[in-house]
């Protein structure tokens, strides 16, 4: 399968990697490469070798650690992410695998949940006040102080989401005004756009957005 950003390379610093079973992060920035198992209290860091390119991708070899970096597209066996490159890194002998480079977007979002993290721009405080769940089809979450659901249709870079239902609890007025406004936005044809750090930008058709951050 081909990278999603073809042209990324670790010229692009810092690069960042993690994987599972065993945990660990890797850090190659314009100087060194600094690799961290914090449950083996683990923590290597060496000069930045000389780069080598190999058929699939790039490759850092010392005598005491080994990074190959491959230009295919990897999912993470945890969190379910996905990420623009594949890593393997080899030290004494053992080795561990796990991805690198760029959150990609998810190809779905049924089956993810997120928190709002701000709404035009403005942070919101407290994540308990914006949650959304996407369940094959239907979106459900809170609001403010009430919880909501409607249907849902997807396209790859829209959501058209059907007339919602709402509990009829009693909210104070700033919750209630925080809850109007993330209702106004999740209705009728809304607009997606990913970062590079993986969170999601949702835009309504009055422009109105808000930015949600993917709960692992």
């Amino acid at each position: 399968m081909q990278s999603d950003f073809p042209s990324r390379r670790t010229s692009f610093l810092p690069f960042i990697a993690k994987g599972n079973s065993p945990e660990w992060q890797l850090k190659i920035d314009e100087k060194s490469i600094q690799l961290n198992r914090k449950h083996h209290f683990l923590k290597v860091k060496i000069p930045l070798p000389e780069r080598e390119l190999t058929l699939k991708g790039e490759r850092y070899s010392t005598a005491r650690l080994v990074v190959e970096i491959t230009y295919t597209t990897c999912t993470d066996s945890v969190s379910g992410e996905r990420f623009s490159e594949t890593v393997r890194v080899v030290r004494n002998r053992k080795s561990f695998s796990g991805c690198g480079g760029i959150a990609l977007p998810v190809t779905s979002l049924n089956g993810t949940s997120w928190n709002i993290v701000s709404i035009d721009e403005q942070p919101i405080v407290s994540p308990l006040i914006g949650k959304v769940q996407f369940d094959y089809g239907r979106i459900t979450g809170t609001a403010g102080c009430n919880r909501f659901s409607a249907d849902f249709s997807e396209l790859p870079e829209a959501i058209t989401i059907r007339p919602m239902n709402l509990t009829k609890q009693m909210c104070s007025p700033a919750l209630d005004a925080h809850e109007k406004k993330v209702l106004s936005l999740l209705k009728g044809k809304v607009h997606l756009r990913y970062t590079d750090d993986g969170r999601l930008i949702l835009t309504n058709a009055t422009g109105s957005n808000a930015t949600l951050k993917k709960v692992l």
